[in-house]
């Protein structure tokens, strides 16, 4: 994976740090813990100064956001080679809502 751009969907450090290892660039998503995030992005980047890593704050089930997020990353990376979803969507009924199906 070496010089390649990898995007990680649903990311987690160990997958980053694996695709870092194997001389990738690596972009990632994260949904709420920018500051895990970002210290992530700050600690591979020292770890690795000729790569780069980049945090990208995004809502998956966001078509629009993902859209948009993927557009910025192709402009930053010029293209990217892999991607690895480790993302889910769960679906959620709110309390006050009937089980159609009981």
């Amino acid at each position: 994976m070496a010089n390649k751009t990898v995007l990680i969907i649903g990311s987690s450090k160990a997958i980053v740090r694996t695709a870092m290892q194997e001389g990738a660039n690596v972009a990632f998503t994260f949904l709420n813990s920018t500051d895990e995030a970002e210290s992530i992005a700050e600690e591979m980047s020292t770890k690795y100064p000729e790569q780069r890593c980049l945090a990208c704050q995004c809502d998956i089930a966001d078509a629009v956001a993902m859209e948009k997020t993927i557009k910025d990353l192709i402009a930053e990376f010029n293209q990217v080679e892999a991607l690895v979803n480790n993302a889910g969507l769960r679906a959620m009924q709110c309390s006050h809502e009937p089980d159609k199906e009981k």
